[in-house]
């Protein structure tokens, strides 16, 4: 007995990729819109060049804490929002 479905497997984890995928494009983009390298983003932060690279090239999945450093230097915020809310 099957308690989970093959497919559904394979749609989270591509949802999961996706999700990865645009938010180091949306983090990647506004380091470069404020003329920052990865270097400098790393040592304001506090977090490794190779995290910012892994996240920005959406194969990384940071703690909710190493996305709220990178955030902050980058003058952005987490904010959570209800799904329902945006159907």
């Amino acid at each position: 007995m099957k308690i989970c479905d093959d497919n559904l497997k394979i749609a989270i984890f591509v949802i999961h990729i996706n999700a990865a995928m645009e938010l180091g494009n949306m983090l990647r983009n506004r380091r470069q819109t404020l003329r920052t390298t990865q270097q400098t983003l790393a040592e304001m932060s506090g977090v490794s060049v190779r995290m910012i690279k892994a996240i920005e090239g959406g194969y990384a999945n940071p703690s909710v804490g190493t996305l709220e450093k990178i955030l902050n230097v980058l003058g952005l915020q987490l904010t959570i929002v209800d799904k329902q809310d945006q159907d």
